[in-house]
């Protein structure tokens, strides 16, 4: 994706750029060159004009017969629902009836399936995600504004109080996957992948905490040897995230009845925007914590 991409651009800047473009080369071509990536989008996205605002419609109309169902789902599912049960709530439908839909867009590679890394595909807690960022990109900023652009709302109008200020939101789970494409390299798992479950017994019997998610869990064999917690943010990451990390989502994971490594999981944290001074002192201390940057990735 760099080749598309001003030589001279930042870590950041690159990542937010195939985040929004996803990796189709045409996307990249018309969104990655040259100017910012808010004149790129603008013109060749948000204004009707535009060779990209139309483009994920007419390959959808081009597959499926009654796109209604589909672009609900897709729409939902580009503001973040993932689970079976947060769209059937969201389409006021019995989940049973959305099965069908959704292995369609699985067939169709438009959809892909999440499980916990620590257990099989059959796993009854597979959650859903659009495969490709652009179409996530399109239905949640341009799909559901298409009307009232073609009746005179100003692209950059659309961009201003519509995409700027949510783009790190979008942004956030391709650098957690940019994350964990980067930890596979580094030796020490054989699997790299994302895990949530309940909460500690005692904090969900208080009502404190349900649930945990983890960003990215390594595993060497069936042992986890690396996790990691992976933030787009603007400011810099705080030392609670690590505290966080210990004091609920671990022990959480071991509840599971998860192995970890004989030595204990490495701890990996990657942050946009730097490290707070608490946290770069830990580091320093501590020979199984690191810290990442987008640098370290590109």
């Amino acid at each position: 994706a760099r080749e598309f991409m001003p030589k001279a651009i930042s870590a950041e800047a690159a990542i937010e750029r195939f985040a929004v473009a996803g990796g189709m080369s045409l996307y990249l071509d018309e969104l990655c060159r040259g100017n910012s990536l808010r004149e790129r989008v603008t013109s060749r996205a948000l204004d009707s004009r535009g060779p990209l605002f139309n483009d994920p419609r007419e390959i959808l109309e081009e597959e499926l017969r009654r796109p209604g169902v589909y672009y609900s789902l897709l729409e939902e599912m580009s503001r973040g629902r993932r689970s079976i049960g947060d769209l059937a709530s969201a389409l006021g439908r019995k989940a049973t009836n959305l099965q069908g839909y959704l292995e369609s867009l699985i067939g169709m590679r438009l959809v892909r399936r999440l499980v916990p890394v620590t257990e099989g595909t059959d796993s009854r807690r597979g959650k859903f995600e659009l495969a490709d960022d652009f179409m996530r990109f399109w239905f949640r900023f341009i799909f559901p504004f298409q009307e009232d652009v073609k009746s005179g709302l100003p692209a950059s109008d659309l961009y201003r109080i519509e995409v700027e200020p949510q783009l790190s939101d979008h942004v956030s789970p391709v650098w957690e996957r940019l994350c964990r494409d980067w930890e596979l390299g580094q030796g020490r798992a054989s699997r790299v992948g994302t895990w949530w479950g309940p909460a500690l017994n005692r904090y969900r019997r208080s009502g404190e905490r349900q649930s945990e998610e983890i960003d990215l869990v390594g595993l060497s064999g069936s042992r986890v040897s690396v996790v990691g917690e992976c933030k787009w943010t603007s400011g810099k990451m705080r030392a609670s995230v690590l505290e966080d990390l210990e004091r609920f989502k671990l022990p959480a994971l071991d509840q599971s009845g998860t192995r970890f490594a004989s030595e204990g999981p490495r701890i990996v944290l990657f942050s946009r925007s730097g490290f707070d001074r608490r946290l770069a002192e830990r580091a320093t201390e501590r020979d199984d914590l690191s810290l990442v940057e987008p640098d370290d990735l590109t």
